[in-house]
Parts: structure tokens; sequence; C-alpha cells
């Protein structure tokens, strides 16, 4: 694993021709459609590299098209590059893409669920009723307060994404997004607002009944632990379990998509250098609108690819990271009570750790044995209930002393 981040775009994403280059170039791409198209039960390939441009724009097809096309250009940076990063993060929809690579959830059931969200979405409102707008020029709080004066019985409208410092997009209902947006023209020189070609009014309260059907949804599917850290769009901080991933990304569809956060979440960790893995390049643009000194590579862009494959990667040693997991096992301390049943649990990850240190001394290559190790750390100071910002920072330091970036 890296120091590096995998971004994941949303539906908001430029997604002209839905990656016709990628389908002629990499064998992958057709193979992952080939295997949606199956698990959808209709020929999303066609649709995508053949069919019409207005097919795309229906939220149905759009949704599932994109978190296919990223789960495979994710499996083309894997192989190309050479390298799999520690850390995940979705832009909205991205979030499932996200959550797939990171292998929290199969393919095909990552498919079906956001097949249902976009279907649920899709009838959540009345076809032009709704609208979303980026604004420019404006802070962010000076936004809030003119969704909240205008929002009223008759229109309601709120902030929907707050992507850098210097964008934020609007949702709800057409009429009062516009009076909002005027508004903020009239009030500050600087603000510009851009009419986003979506289906619905996503993350406002307008979506409220869909993320409430969709929770229920979400309990028919199982999903599964990792190692890797996936970042919250509702909190910009790493999930910790399952049962709180899956309320999340259902509030998710009516809720604000806190991105900014995720990213200065990205800035504590000491992270900097971050990919975006999918169609467009939406996600590297908003890194013009940041003060700090990041770069985000667009898989989109052939010469940032080139530039990505270019670079000395410094890859974890397998020795070094189970002997740290040992030691972290030893110095981290309990937080609270714990059940004698929790304790035992503690114990016998501990000695687990220890078995994996041994096994690893007698072997040249323990990446298997490194990848667990790294899971029952994770495990066990779940279980000896350290908050989620204290892992987040045990784990930056397990980044900083068994690996050199060396970047080019």
């Amino acid at each position: 694993m890296e120091r590096l981040a995998c971004l994941f775009p949303g539906q908001g994403s430029q997604y002209s021709g839905m990656g016709r280059r990628w389908y002629k170039e990499y064998s992958i791409v057709r193979r992952v459609f080939e295997e949606a198209s199956e698990v959808l039960k209709y020929d999303l390939k066609r649709i995508c590299f053949e069919g019409e441009t207005e097919q795309l724009a229906d939220t149905r097809i759009t949704q599932p098209a994109i978190v296919t096309l990223s789960v495979a250009a994710y499996q083309i940076f894997v192989n190309e590059v050479g390298i799999t990063p520690a850390y995940y993060a979705g832009h909205s929809l991205g979030e499932y893409s996200a959550l797939c690579c990171a292998g929290v959830i199969r393919f095909d059931d990552m498919l079906r669920l956001v097949q249902v969200r976009g279907q649920l979405m899709y009838e959540a409102v009345e076809a032009g009723t709704g609208l979303m707008q980026a604004i420019r020029g404006v802070g962010i709080t000076s936004i809030y307060e003119a969704c909240e004066e205008v929002s009223d019985e008759s229109g309601l409208v709120t902030v929907a994404n707050v992507n850098s410092n210097n964008q934020v997009v609007i949702s709800g209902h057409r009429s009062a997004v516009i009076k909002v947006s005027e508004r903020l023209q009239q009030q500050f020189a600087r603000a510009s607002a851009i009419s986003l070609q979506v289906g619905a009014p996503f993350h406002s309260p307008l979506m409220v009944r869909a993320a409430q059907t969709f929770r229920k949804e979400f309990d028919k599917y199982t999903l599964y632990s990792t190692d890797k850290l996936v970042i919250s769009n509702l909190t910009g901080l790493p999930y910790r379990r399952s049962s709180e991933l899956k309320t999340a990304l259902a509030s998710q569809i009516s809720a604000t998509v806190q991105w900014k956060a995720s990213m200065d979440f990205f800035t504590r960790q000491g992270i900097d250098r971050f990919v975006e893995l999918g169609p467009g390049t939406t996600l590297r643009n908003l890194f013009k609108n940041t003060d700090n000194d990041l770069r985000c590579y667009a898989f989109d862009d052939p010469g940032d690819l080139a530039e990505l494959k270019r670079m000395k990667w410094a890859p974890l040693m397998p020795s070094q990271v189970i002997s740290w997991c040992l030691a972290t096992a030893v110095a981290t301390p309990n937080r609270g009570q714990q059940s004698e049943q929790s304790l035992t649990a503690i114990t016998n990850m501990y000695k687990r750790l220890q078995t994996l240190k041994k096994r690893s001394e007698k072997i040249e290559n323990a990446q298997e044995e490194m990848i667990e190790a790294i899971t029952v750390i994770k495990q066990m100071m779940m279980e000896k209930g350290l908050a989620a910002s204290v892992q987040c920072d045990i784990f930056d330091k397990l980044m900083q002393e068994t690996t050199d970036p060396g970047w080019v």
C-alpha cells in the first residue's frame, strides 16, 4: 500500500464518450462491462459505447455506467502502475466505486445497489421540478444563510456539496435554487452559478423518502472488512463498521456531501498525491480551488497516466510492517471497560500477530502475512475502543515508519 489516495467521481463527472478510448485499448474494460451487463440484465456496454448521449443522461443508466467504468479504471491502474493505495474516497456516487475497489462490497452487489439507488432517485421528484447549481465566488457560510432564508414550504433549497473553499453546490426545487443563486450574484461581485446536467436534485430534502427506502434495501447485502481506509462523504473521516456504513450511505442520498472535509482529512494525514479513477477530470479540477500544495492525477488524462507510471514507488516491507503491528498491539492501551469476551478476543489477536511474525521470518515474500497483520491490528484497535481519528493517526505512523514515498 502507498501513501496515495484513490478518488472516484460521482454523477457530476464529465463522461463524454463514456470511456470509448479505454474500451478500445483495454480488454479489462470490455470484460468488466460484460459482467455488469449480465448483472443489470440489460446491455450497459452497448449503451455506453454505441448508444446515444441522451440515454446516458438518465440517472438510472448514468449511475451504473460511472461506477462500472471507475472499477475498470482502478483495475487498469493497479495493473499498470503496480501499486495498491491505502486510502479510498468517492464523491457521492463515487463512494460505491471506492468501497468496491477497497474490497468492502462485491462488484455485482454494488451494481445492484446502485441500480436501486438510481431508480429511487429518479422516482423521487417529478422531472423538471428540481435543479442543482454550482456556486463560485461566495463564502460557504453566506451560501448556507441564503438557502435558509429562501427555503419555505413552497420551495426547498439546501447545500448539496461542499466541494472546496470556492465551490459549493446547492440543490432543491428549481424556483428556490434560482432565487438563491440570483440573490448571491446580486450581493457578491465574484459570484457565479452554473446549472449541473444531472437527472434530479440530489442531496436535498426532496430525496428523503428515497433515502429511507434505500436503507431497507441495503440490509439485503453483505459488507466485508478490509485493511484499507474508505472515507465517508458525511463526516470526512474513515468508516469504522458496516452498520455505520449502511446508514451513512443511505443518508448520503439526501444529505450534504462533505468533500472538502474529506480532502482536509488527507491533508492532516500528510497525503498530498491523489489519482482520480473514472471518466473525466472533475475531481482533479477541484484541487485548483485549494490553497494546499496537493497534486491530483486523472486516469482519463493520458499525460497524467504516463507520469504515474514513471514514478518510483517504495513498497511496504512485510517484516517491518508485521513487527510494527506487534509493537502497536502492546503499546496501545484499552479504552474504557472491556468485557471478558472482548479481552479474550484481544489476546487471541495478539497471539495471531506473533504467529504471523514467526511465519514471515521463514519465507522471502510475506505479502499475505503482512495484509493479514494489518487487518488484525485494525480489528484490535476497534476492539480496544479507539476513536476513528486515533486509528487514522496510528496508520499514518505505520506509513511514515515503514515506507519512503520516493516521489520523482
